[in-house]
């Protein structure tokens, strides 16, 4: 199996974990700040502040599933990964596809489902989503810019 990412640069399969879906939010803009702005009672319209603007930060519901090959290993791998996912601090979350790192911590787990009958059986598996967030979404977003050719401008 091909490499999907790592969560501080430790590779998902070490935790038999998959994503299922949810990194297409990463791509999601920010919603932005209101600017500072008055309403004169004298003109029509509004004076806003437009020349500094401001996100708020995201949040990103991404879906795991976790198997291992009975309960033993289930066991270690979960909560080794609850274990790092919860860990102090940003965390660096690295997907493959985008090949991008994300600075992101831990929010709240949602919708845990076992997807095998039995944790006795000999293959044990669950799913669940991982609502992760950031402090600061220009940590996210890259350094591309135009320039008044229409040329881009990649900085790091």
């Amino acid at each position: 199996m091909i490499s999907q990412g790592t969560f501080n640069n430790i590779d998902f399969q070490a935790f038999g974990a998959v994503i299922n879906k949810g990194m297409d939010a990463f791509f999601n803009w920010g919603k932005r700040k209101d600017s500072v702005n008055h309403n004169y009672q004298e003109e029509d319209g509004e004076d806003r502040d437009l020349v500094d603007p401001h996100v708020d930060p995201r949040e990103f519901a991404v879906s795991f599933t976790i198997t291992a090959a009975g309960l033993a290993d289930f066991k270690t791998k979960y909560w080794g990964f609850r274990n790092e996912v919860m860990s102090a601090g940003l965390n660096e979350f690295y997907f493959a596809d985008h090949d991008e790192t994300y600075l992101v911590y831990y929010k709240e787990q949602q919708n845990l489902k076992k997807i095998t009958s039995r944790f006795t059986s000999e293959i044990v598996g669950i799913s669940f989503d991982i609502i992760f967030s950031e402090t600061n979404p220009q940590d996210n977003v890259g350094d591309y810019l135009v320039d008044e050719q229409d040329n881009f401008i990649i900085g790091i």
